[in-house]
């Protein structure tokens, strides 16, 4: 009695343990519900096993040895590669993983993506789309500035040579846009493998355009034909 007394009680010892320790890592590769691929990789094979069942577990799933280590191999297999891909989870779950991050997404059959209107950008002022607020106004004279990341979903533009009116949209078949700092231009979809974009993100993906030429992607880049060359003369803001 006295020896299964102590087998119990390593038990439960061994396992605050292992949870402990689980703790630790979790804190090291979590981002909010993403986990950072490059600090998974990282980890040994049974490591990531218990990390990929307690991450299904957590989503309220119920998974058996064999579906964590298709889940495994998944991973595996394209937590090296720019633009990810996808593996079923549930009738509508999806599980994303690239060289970036690991998260779930819903199957896009199965989610409403936020839709709206066009809409047409006449002037300076504010704009709403969807539920989001985009907002051009011109830089002050002697207004202080510094330009922001690519990934800002603000920018200081010259619009000295664009006229309205401009739309506010997602991206249609046909679109391009030539890149600020390169030559030439380029279809979108090649511009948004090339900034590393998410495959199931480009779709929502806001774009300030003037037809199918692409002037601004919101949170991705600017076209040559609205980057500053001297001085900005507008800021645009998605809010």
């Amino acid at each position: 009695k006295d020896a299964l007394n102590t087998l119990a009680l390593n038990a439960i010892n061994d396992n605050a343990v292992i949870d402990e320790y689980l703790n630790i890592i979790k804190k090291n590769i979590y981002f909010g519900e993403q986990i950072d691929s490059q600090k998974y990789k990282e980890l040994s094979k049974p490591v990531k096993y218990r990390i990929l069942f307690d991450y299904i577990q957590n989503l309220g799933l119920d998974y058996d040895y064999k579906k964590i280590a298709e889940i495994y191999d998944f991973i595996e297999n394209n937590i090296t590669q720019r633009n990810g891909a996808t593996h079923s989870l549930a009738s509508a779950l999806w599980l994303y993983a690239d060289s970036k991050i690991i998260e779930t997404i819903p199957h896009k059959k199965t989610t409403a993506q936020e839709k709206f209107e066009e809409v047409s950008v006449e002037c300076i002022g504010e704009y709403k789309v969807g539920s989001r607020t985009f907002v051009i106004k011109p830089v002050g004279k002697n207004e202080l500035f510094s330009f922001p990341e690519s990934s800002a979903n603000f920018a200081y533009v010259d619009l000295s040579e664009v006229s309205y009116p401009l739309t506010l949209r997602t991206r249609k078949d046909g679109d391009y846009i030539s890149p600020f700092g390169m030559k030439g231009s380029m279809k979108l979809k090649k511009y948004m493998n090339s900034k590393g974009v998410q495959r199931h993100k480009r779709d929502s993906i806001i774009l300030l355009c003037k037809e199918n030429d692409v002037l601004w992607a919101a949170g991705v880049g600017l076209s040559n034909k609205i980057g500053v060359k001297d001085k900005p003369t507008h800021v645009i803001e998605l809010i």
